[in-house]
């Protein structure tokens, strides 16, 4: 089990740490099992601010998936459309217990030196 930080625009992290978003959905998913997912909100944010718990993780044909999450997605079905598209696989962390960090963090005070394009190993 590992820790992971990843980038998430900042609109879609505040609905995860709101405890709206249930789902977050990946196209590729690391090789080790994910228990947390560390929060980087993407630009103008471009800080770490909070995270997350991962409870299960789930891959299927899109179609598949978006019956299955939809409820909780927090996201439109033409934006996740779009983002799967082409894809045979759709992957999404199911997300359990949340923290939004009360001061936000800089990615220097995890040691990393550019914001993940994907994910990167903590």
């Amino acid at each position: 089990m590992c820790k992971i930080l990843i980038s998430i625009k900042p609109q879609f992290a505040d609905l995860i740490l709101n405890g709206q978003k249930k789902f977050e959905f990946r196209k590729n998913l690391p090789q080790r099992e994910v228990e947390r997912l560390v929060i980087y909100a993407s630009a103008p944010i471009s800080r770490i601010i909070g995270e997350v718990e991962v409870t299960d993780t789930l891959s299927y044909a899109p179609s598949t998936l978006w019956r299955k999450t939809y409820k909780n997605a927090g996201i439109s079905k033409s934006f996740f459309d779009s983002y799967f598209q082409g894809k045979e696989v759709a992957n999404a962390y199911v997300l359990g217990k949340f923290r939004r960090f009360k001061k936000s963090k800089s990615l220097l005070e995890y040691d990393v030196k550019t914001a993940p394009q994907s994910y990167i190993y903590l």
